[in-house]
């Protein structure tokens, strides 16, 4: 046993380094680490904006995706006792928000594409009967529906500011860049500068869309085939494991509670999704 002058010593040394180490704690990696939290909370703020998402808190979802990661991670480790595992579905639970707000954005970003054609028409009919762009731009953002008209409305609110029309546009095609969109805003500046029959230049450009709708339609089925051979290429190695857990269960159980299973596990699903992925990019031809 040690002496009391040892232990009088040793006790004060370890409670000074335990103290040492809350204080470096305390000092630095708090400090980084609530700005990396404050970071995560302004991109999901910019996304749920971008999106019209305003009843969602982003501190909410930042808090309870960076909750939610390791309370999944925990409660996988004591129902499976894997650590491996238990880290991925933690990984996985907490880049999830992100995953899904990314999809929004992207749907979102498909429906506004769409709609750009039905803009056109909308303008080219209320410039024709004699309203103005603003007239018309106004029309259009109260008939339309969403998402186009959410940012029609953004529009008028910089308009309503003080902001000339044009520049309102500008800023909307630099927030959004959609190619169609942005061929129709900087076709309307040109005219608003230069002068000319908007309604003829309207019709034009919507010939010439609807004849890039064309083509693309056409693209989208001659790679019909690949994109659909991709999803069951996706899918083939669940079937198969499935399968062999019916064959031979205790084989399938080996990639979940052991570590080389796990490791076979991972290797299996990044050469799956990185297939999957090459397909998909092989198959998006740009028209």
């Amino acid at each position: 046993m040690m002496s009391l002058p040892l232990l009088l010593l040793v006790y004060p040394l370890a409670f000074a380094c335990g103290a040492g180490l809350v204080y470096t704690g305390l000092r630095y990696f708090i400090p980084r680490l609530r700005e990396l939290v404050r970071r995560q909370e302004d991109r999901t703020a910019e996304a749920l904006r971008d999106l019209f998402y305003e009843e969602m808190s982003a501190r909410n979802l930042v808090r309870l995706q960076l909750a939610g990661a390791p309370a999944a991670a925990l409660t996988t480790l004591l129902l499976s006792g894997n650590a491996v595992f238990a880290l991925v579905v933690g990984g996985v639970v907490f880049i999830l928000p992100r995953t899904v707000l990314r999809l929004a954005a992207r749907r979102r970003r498909e429906r506004l594409e769409a709609q750009v054609l039905d803009f056109i028409s909308s303008l080219t009919a209320t410039t024709k009967s004699g309203m103005s762009l603003l007239q018309s731009v106004e029309e259009a953002a109260t008939r339309m529906p969403p998402p186009i008209s959410q940012e029609l409305s953004m529009v008028l609110q910089r308009v309503r500011a003080g902001q000339p029309l044009e520049r309102a546009l500008a800023a909307c095609d630099e927030r959004l860049g959609i190619p169609n969109l942005s061929l129709v805003i900087q076709s309307i500046r040109v005219n608003e500068e230069r002068g000319g029959r908007l309604p003829e230049l309207l019709e034009k450009i919507a010939k010439s869309l609807r004849e890039i709708a064309r083509v693309e339609e056409r693209v989208k089925t001659e790679t019909s085939g690949i994109r659909l051979s991709s999803k069951l290429m996706a899918a083939m190695p669940l079937v198969i494991g499935f399968l062999l857990y019916l064959a031979s269960p205790e084989h399938i159980q080996m990639l979940f509670t052991t570590v080389l299973g796990n490791l076979i596990l991972l290797t299996v699903a990044l050469l799956d999704y990185l297939g999957f992925a090459m397909i998909r990019k092989l198959s998006d031809l740009e028209v």
